[in-house]
């Protein structure tokens, strides 16, 4: 490809040349039209690459807004945001190839009503590793003071300080903007403080109805365009509190989209370093959709979220129709990616048997993701009266618009996900083969399936069905680069680089997340859900293929990077070998299927072959239904089941393998465990996090001494007691216990 220097030459050349073209004989004037076309082609060809890289890199311009509370309480915290500002900005310039000088950072601090001055503000400024912008913003965070009324009561002008911080005078303009609030105050009024607040609020009834805050939240996520808004709880010393949790319900309730607040505690300044990076890179990972495209605004539909479990009985038993992709039919990577070269899907085919099944789906969602709604389900494969039932989660896309929610898009996202479990399968395989001594944990994906429920004579609701998994949700990488580095998990990294290499550079899986949750005997394991593939043909897969816009590079160049070491031992051994395991998994996988034809004698030809095209219902499942009407996201789903190199299909039936009845067979509820029969969902959920915090936190103590955390709960407390890391043993047998209590509360299907 020329430069755009030798571009201008050429072209000024071929004008010299265009005028002496009457005087030249037809042959040359031929051979100059036929250069003139070929560099007028180049030319627009090397202005589309770099109008490409310019929206890029303008996608990864982030303004970084730090709101802080600035009384005397929150100076400690201060200190804390100077002491990471470098890091920060460090590992956001390595994590993204056009973040070098394309970050800025502004702040905002309030204090109360009556203190002046009320506000303090320094305007964006941009900052890198290398210049002076982070001293310039460390400097004015070190001279700030933090003052307080000892007559004052306890909360602060958080209102104010929201207002400020869509004010003009900041200038914010970068594509990626992102919020960082840390505080430990609510604001005035009890709708902040809660009507049984323990503390004085001298103005109760500040915004009473609420409008205020709808009107300073929207703003910010509206107006003012801010995609990611962080909120970092600090806990209350004294008597070891916080006190702004209320507040943030409310403000959930308040922003118009509760997944655009994103809550954690403080857990000292390099967690605290680690969350900003996380809450900046969602935001340049939405500014990278929406710039390129992929992602585009949509209506949505009428929805409440209520996180509580509804009374089962009170709601329809619905027919419900199950279908998934035939990964049988499927046999090897390279087969998968001849489908993709032809253009082919992989066939669905219906695997509920007769017009038994039935289903039920809570009113509202419980949660809400980026695209998708979330409910509760009760699912009875066999009817109500059938002595089984299972827990599920059932997601729909938030778009109303009838587009959104076809069968077509609910079978791309589906797609996405059997691809993925059918890597991770290979993956677990290889892995085992070749690198045994390493140890890789198994990857594993929840089960996923295409529900269709009927809604009328000709109309069919589809969402996607997956078990109900307890546990903390995690984003370990997203779809353009990020890497979470509080808690890397190599062997995931791992995956994601793996898929590229085995497909040939086709295909690469990404936006690794899910739950970690305890497995038998105290194990920890992770259960992924909602995957997003770049795939080069970008017909495949959801809008979440990025592989367009540079999906593939913008992974591998955080991967590669040394500051974060996620291109590890297990890259190293497997990667190589990447191209030996598909040639030779495609040979035993077409002697198993000439095997399987000559034992049958054809008899299966009836069942197979693949689904083409990217059009059509889902399978028979909705034929002479009419056009499918749904919506969509989110999961919290229930988990099982180890072992390395099991099947997807195998995985799946170990999930839904109902326990022993614990109730009499004729009873329509079904046969749960105990604990599920005497536990709420969220009694059950809160007891496995509190087991995952204590995991997490043994990590974090052990991790400061370079010791790699044991996956076994057990080892991981008793390891902490044997470095000083648990120096009480009321505090060790605290731990116990909570493990002991997530072991109950795990369900066992």
């Amino acid at each position: 490809m020329a430069s755009g220097d030798e571009l201008s030459k050429v072209v000024d050349m071929m004008k010299q040349m265009h005028l002496m073209g009457s005087q030249l004989g037809s042959e040359t004037r031929q051979r100059l039209k036929q250069l003139e076309a070929k560099m007028k082609a180049e030319a627009q060809q090397f202005m589309a690459e770099n109008a490409k890289k310019i929206m890029i890199r303008e996608s990864q311009g982030l303004d970084l807004l730090f709101l802080l509370d600035v009384t005397v309480s929150m100076k400690p915290y201060r200190d804390g945001v100077v002491n990471q500002i470098v890091t920060v900005v460090s590992h956001l310039e390595a994590m993204y190839k056009y973040s070098k000088d394309n970050i800025r950072v502004g702040v905002v601090g309030y204090r109360d009503l009556h203190l002046e001055p009320r506000f303090e503000l320094l305007p964006f400024t941009p900052v890198s590793a290398c210049n002076e912008g982070c001293n310039v913003i460390k400097q004015w965070l070190n001279k700030l003071k933090f003052t307080t009324d000892k007559a004052n009561d306890y909360p602060e002008d958080v209102h104010g300080g929201l207002e400020k911080a869509a004010a003009p005078e900041l200038g914010w303009k970068s594509a990626a903007r992102t919020i960082v609030h840390i505080a430990d105050a609510p604001g005035h009024g009890k709708r902040l403080t809660g009507p049984n607040a323990s503390f004085r609020d001298d103005f109760p009834n500040h915004d009473a109805d609420g409008k205020e805050l709808v009107k300073l939240l929207t703003r910010l996520r509206l107006e003012t365009k801010v995609q990611t808004y962080k909120f970092i709880h600090i806990l209350d010393p004294k008597n070891e509190k916080t006190y702004t949790r209320v507040m943030l319900e409310e403000f959930r309730r308040a922003c118009g989209d509760p997944a655009w607040i994103i809550e954690s505690d403080w857990q000292g300044d390099e967690e605290m370093g680690l969350e900003v990076i996380a809450a900046a890179s969602e935001s340049i990972q939405n500014s990278v959709s929406q710039r390129t495209g992929a992602q585009q605004p949509a209506p949505e539909r009428v929805y409440t979220i209520d996180p509580s479990e509804p009374d089962w009985e009170s709601l329809p038993a619905q027919p419900i129709t199950i279908t998934r992709h035939d990964t049988q039919l499927l046999g090897s990577i390279q087969t998968l990616l001849q489908l993709i070269d032809n253009g082919n899907h992989i066939r669905i085919k219906e695997v509920t048997e007769g017009n038994v099944a039935r289903v039920r789906i809570a009113l509202n969602p419980f949660a809400k993701g980026k695209n998708r709604l979330a409910y509760y389900g009760r699912y009875y494969p066999k009817g109500l009266g059938g002595g089984e039932v299972h827990e599920m989660v059932l997601k729909e896309f938030i778009s109303s618009a009838g587009s959104d929610n076809s069968a077509v898009v609910y079978k791309a996202q589906l797609e996405a996900q059997t691809v993925a479990s059918f890597l991770a399968e290979h993956f677990n395989k290889h892995a085992a083969q070749a690198a045994p001594q390493l140890r890789v944990p198994p990857v594993k994906y929840a089960p996923c399936d295409l529900a269709c429920v009927p809604t009328g004579p000709k109309t069919v609701r589809f969402l996607l069905i997956e078990p109900l998994i307890l546990g903390g949700i995690y984003k370990y990488n997203n779809n353009y680069g990020f890497v979470d580095l509080a808690d890397m998990q190599p062997y995931l990294q791992a995956f994601s680089h793996w898929t590229y290499e085995v497909t040939d550079k086709r295909l690469m899986v990404v936006d690794l997340q899910g739950f970690r949750t305890l497995a038998e005997e105290d194990e920890v394991e992770v259960v992924l859900v909602d995957p997003a593939i770049h795939c080069v043909n970008k017909d495949f897969f959801p809008s979440t293929n990025l592989a367009a816009e540079g999906g593939f590079e913008a992974f591998l160049h955080s991967h590669m990077n040394p500051k974060f070491n996620a291109h590890g031992p297990i890259c190293t051994t497997l990667l190589p070998g990447c191209c030996a395991y598909r040639e030779q998994q495609h040979d035993l996988a077409r002697a198993q299927r000439d095997n399987n034809n000559n034992n049958n004698n054809n008899n299966n030809r009836s069942s197979s072959g693949l689904w083409q095209g990217g059009r059509g219902a889902a399978a028979g499942a909705n034929r002479g239904r009419g056009k499918g009407r749904g919506g969509g996201n989110q999961s919290d789903a229930g988990n099982r089941q180890q072992g390395r190199g099991r099947g997807v299909n195998a995985l799946r039936e170990a999930w839904l393998q109902p326990a022993p009845p614990s109730r009499p067979e004729d009873d329509p509820a079904g046969s749960f465990s105990s604990m599920s029969s005497t536990s709420s969902i969220h009694e059950r959920m809160k007891a496995i996090k509190e087991a995952m915090d204590v995991h997490a936190l043994c990590r974090k103590w052990l991790r400061e001494d370079g010791i790699p955390v044991p996956s076994n709960l057990a080892e991981a407390i008793n390891l902490c007691q044997a470095f000083g890391k648990i120096k009480r043993q009321e505090v060790a047998d605290k731990f116990h216990a909570r493990r002991v209590a997530a072991n109950k509360a795990r369900h066992v299907w």
